[in-house]
C-alpha cells in the first residue's frame, strides 16, 4: 500500500474506494506554441486523478476529471521569453513548476474533499493553479485564483477551460484575478468572501509574510479555514513562526479571541507505482525536488 493510501484508509477505512495521487505524465506532454508577442510558450501535459468514491451528496456541482494541465514547456524557455519578447529579465519564472507543495495539498484535497466542496475557495499565489483546479473539480460551489502575474493565471484559465471547468462566474465556476500581496488593493472585491483559502508554497519572502497574512484576513470571514503547504524545511529560516505572529496581529478591527493556533500536519510522500509522479517540467534535480517533504499549515477564523 502506497503512503497515499495508507493515509485514506487511516481517515475513512469504510471508503469503498481509495482516491488515487495527482498524477502529471511529463513524457507525454504536447508543445502548443513556442511564444508569440503576447502570450509564453505553452505546453499540454496529461494528467490525472481520483477522489473517494463515491463523491458526497453534498457536493454543489458534479464532479469533474481535470486530464490536462497547460503550462510553460520549462522554467527557461518561460525566462527567455520574458527576457526577450517582454523586455523583462528580472521576470519571476518560477510558476513554470508544479512545485510539491502544490501537489501535496492536491492530494490533500483528494483524501478530504468535503473541505472544499460547496465552498467558496480562493487560492492565493496560485501559479499554474493546480489547487484551485482540484477545489473545482471536487464540486466547490466557486474558486478564484489570484496571482500577480497575468500569464500564469492565462495558463491556469486554459486549463479549465480545456477541462470543461465554467468560467461563466456561476455555481461550479472558476475565474482569475491579478493580486499582489503588497498592493492589497486588488483584494477591494474579495473581501470576507472565501470559506476556504489555499496557499502553497508562498512562504519563502520574509517581507511578504506579513503582506500575505494580510490578505488572508481581509478575504476571510468567521470560520474561514485557511490551509496552507510549505517544505517541511523551510525556504526563509522562522518564515512559519513569522507567519503564526502575523496572523495573531491585531489588524482589520481582528478579534483575536476568535483565532486558532495554526496547526501542523506532515504530509505523506509519495513516489507513485510508474514513476511519473514526481516528474517536474523543467527536469532539473527533480528526483530531489519532488521527494521535499511538506508540511500542512490549517488555520481557522
Amino acid at each position: 500500500m502506497t503512503a497515499f493510501a495508507s493515509k485514506f484508509s487511516k481517515m475513512d477505512p469504510t471508503a469503498p474506494l481509495p482516491p488515487k495521487p495527482f498524477v502529471l505524465n511529463i513524457e507525454a506532454a504536447t508543445l502548443l506554441t513556442e511564444g508569440t508577442l503576447t502570450l509564453p510558450p505553452m505546453s499540454s501535459v496529461p494528467c490525472s486523478f481520483s477522489s473517494v468514491s463515491p463523491p458526497p451528496k453534498t457536493a454543489s456541482s458534479e464532479i469533474r476529471t481535470i486530464r490536462e494541465i497547460v503550462m510553460p514547456p520549462n522554467v527557461d524557455s518561460l525566462y527567455e521569453w520574458y527576457a526577450t519578447t517582454q523586455s523583462n529579465p528580472d521576470a519571476d519564472a518560477s510558476w513554470a513548476v508544479l512545485w510539491p507543495t502544490a501537489v501535496s495539498l492536491t492530494n490533500r484535497l483528494l483524501l478530504e474533499p468535503t473541505l472544499v466542496q460547496g465552498r467558496t475557495v480562493i487560492e492565493l499565489g496560485s501559479g499554474l493553479g493546480l489547487c484551485g483546479l482540484a477545489a473545482a473539480s471536487l464540486g466547490a460551489k466557486s474558486v478564484v485564483l489570484t496571482d500577480r502575474d497575468p500569464f500564469a493565471l492565462h495558463c491556469a484559465l486554459s486549463t479549465a477551460a480545456v477541462n470543461k471547468i465554467p468560467t461563466d462566474n456561476g455555481d461550479g465556476s472558476i475565474r482569475g484575478a491579478i493580486l499582489d500581496w503588497k498592493d492589497s488593493s486588488g483584494a477591494d472585491g474579495l473581501t470576507g468572501s472565501a470559506d476556504v483559502i489555499l496557499a502553497s508554497d508562498v512562504l519563502y519572502d520574509s517581507e511578504a509574510i506579513e503582506a500575505f497574512a494580510g490578505v488572508c484576513r481581509r478575504i476571510a470571514h468567521d470560520g474561514t479555514i485557511l490551509l496552507v503547504t510549505d517544505p517541511k524545511t523551510e525556504r526563509c529560516e522562522g518564515a512559519r513562526e513569522s507567519f503564526r505572529k502575523a496572523m495573531h496581529s491585531k489588524s482589520n478591527n481582528d478579534d483575536i479571541s476568535k483565532q486558532e493556533e495554526v496547526e501542523l500536519e506532515d504530509l505523506p510522500i509519495d513516489m507513485g507505482s510508474d514513476g511519473i509522479f514526481f516528474s517536474t517540467p523543467d527536469g532539473k534535480d527533480h528526483g530531489r525536488r519532488m521527494k521535499e517533504p511538506t508540511v500542512l499549515l490549517r488555520y481557522k477564523f
